[in-house]
């Protein structure tokens, strides 16, 4: 009975290294991305799901023992051989920069490309080779796995201790609401008729979207802005990732390098001078609004945006967004709850959805409101995972990963589509300028054997104008901070005063 209390509890906290791996063994510089530190409730909680699975564990091996049923005792070996691959993905990931979901999009593509039957046959010899394999050896290895996992008992003793001291440091400091990713304060500013939309969709590729559109879909909503916008068929942006290009964007320099430091801390390297800086200290777009005068407002995903950025911003939204990461907050039922979910193994989905919707929720509160004479917004799709089902056309868990992106894709254009009819409903579509365009390319586009082009789509529909410009020249989307400060300052209104604009002040980067 104490062998088996032992290995339950070891087991139990080794199905918790996710968990334990984001509350106690990342550095400083992997804190970056968290919005909010763990708190004493976390840690809690933590300790308590592990009590809680290692009991369940415990129960099931005793009634498993009593069990003369081979079916049962197969069934749970088989169980706990998931478990423990499970396990290993979670090294794999804190170790490696390999992909599986990369690497699991890729099979299935050149799956479809081959025979049906060729498919057949090969997964049929496959399941029957696992299948014999898992006969000869699972006993074997069973009794293997059992001994290391026992063997890994003290474990439980460096994790519980670790939390413990974490839980006496965290009530000397001040605990961190999850409420604190959310900022909003009387806007400063003046009240002027000026209002721009900045979208900002994660991923959109100008090849894939409108060059080069796979056959069978189509994207109404984005054609139709398209029709009636300044539109830039060689635009270019300021990075490959989106840690990169939203600094560079928002201070309106390339930027060459960065090194999170710290939790809520990024160092930044500029391009044009090589001078480094922690982001948010330097002079960005919403600190030269508010000297002009105006506010702005800000809903993003990914970076701690209110954290770094807050003191220039009215409005801020800060939405969660790297998955390995686990949320934090104060309820002790809240954190068992989220941290039961990062077990899951489609947590990342689970966790695009809420990010997703999260984003959407807030967007209709600052969208076409009168106090905002800037609001962006960083939407975390059509970015991977897949989150759309193209035949139901709905938001689902259960979707085919292989086609994703363009599932995604098609969320995007929907999403384009919703925030204009929210517009014209409050009649505001005319009047406000909408910036549509994409922080960075498909990087992965060779898994659809399509080559890789580091173009992005750039359009702009100026507030009263629907007519359609079209602007071939190569140009960096760093500079649209600048474009609107001259859109504020009255200096550009129509989508033929945009070409004029880029024409002076472009650069021809390319990234």
């Amino acid at each position: 009975m104490i062998k088996d209390a032992m290995f339950s509890m070891s087991f139990a906290n080794l199905c918790f290294l996710k968990l334990w791996i984001n509350y106690l063994f990342l550095i400083d510089s992997q804190k970056y991305s968290i919005h909010v530190l763990p708190n004493a409730s976390g840690y809690f909680a933590l300790m308590t799901n592990v009590f809680i699975a290692a009991s369940l564990i415990f129960i099931f091996i005793r009634l498993i023992r009593k069990s003369n049923n081979i079916f049962v005792q197969r069934t749970a070996r088989f169980t706990f051989f998931v478990l423990i691959l499970n396990i290993l993905n979670v090294i794999r990931k804190t170790s490696t920069s390999f992909s599986l979901q990369t690497l699991l999009i890729t099979v299935s593509l050149f799956l479809k490309k081959l025979n049906i039957w060729v498919c057949l046959v090969a997964v049929f010899l496959l399941i029957v080779l696992g299948i014999l394999l898992y006969k000869k050896f699972s006993r074997l290895l069973f009794k293997m796995l059992t001994a290391g996992i026992i063997f890994l008992f003290p474990f439980v003793f460096f994790t519980f201790s670790g939390a413990i001291g974490a839980i006496v440091k965290c009530e000397k400091t001040k605990p961190v609401s999850p409420k604190d990713c959310i900022l909003e304060v009387e806007p400063v500013g003046k009240q002027n008729h000026l209002r721009i939309l900045w979208l900002v969709f994660d991923e959109i590729d100008q090849k894939i979207v409108f060059d080069q559109r796979p056959f069978g879909l189509s994207f109404p909503e984005l054609d139709r802005f398209r029709s009636e916008s300044f539109y830039a068929t060689n635009a270019y942006p300021a990075g490959d990732e989106t840690m990169v290009v939203f600094p560079a964007l928002i201070d309106g320099k390339l930027v060459s390098k960065i090194l999170p430091v710290a939790n809520n801390k990024l160092e930044i390297t500029y391009a044009d001078t090589n001078q480094r800086f922690i982001w948010g200290t330097q002079p960005n777009i919403f600190s030269r609004i508010r000297n002009l005068g105006f506010n702005s407002a800000f809903v993003g995903w990914y970076h701690p945006y209110c954290n770094i950025l807050g003191n220039n911003l009215d409005f801020c939204v800060q939405v969660h967004g790297e998955y390995f990461l686990v949320r934090n907050y104060d309820s002790l039922l809240e954190n068992m709850k989220e941290q039961f979910i990062h077990l899951l193994p489609f947590a990342a989905i689970i966790e695009h959805i809420d990010a997703f919707e999260e984003t959407m929720d807030n967007v209709k509160q600052i969208i076409g409101h009168p106090d905002y004479n800037l609001a962006m917004v960083h939407f975390p799709i059509p970015h991977l995972p897949s989150i759309y089902d193209q035949k139901e056309q709905k938001i689902s868990l259960f979707v085919d990963q292989s086609n994703g992106y363009f599932s995604n894709l098609l969320l995007a254009d929907k999403t384009l589509g919703e925030i204009r009819r929210m517009l014209e409903k409050s009649k505001l579509y005319d009047d406000i300028t909408i910036i549509v365009t994409s922080d960075h390319y498909l990087r992965n586009s060779k898994i659809f054997n399509m080559k890789q082009d580091n173009r992005i789509p750039f359009m702009v529909k100026m507030a009263g104008q629907n007519n359609f410009v079209k602007y071939t020249k190569t140009f960096n989307t760093v500079l649209t901070g600048d474009l609107i400060l001259s859109i504020l300052r009255n200096e550009t209104k129509t989508n033929n005063d945009i070409a004029a604009w880029i024409d002076k002040n472009r650069n021809e980067i390319r990234n």
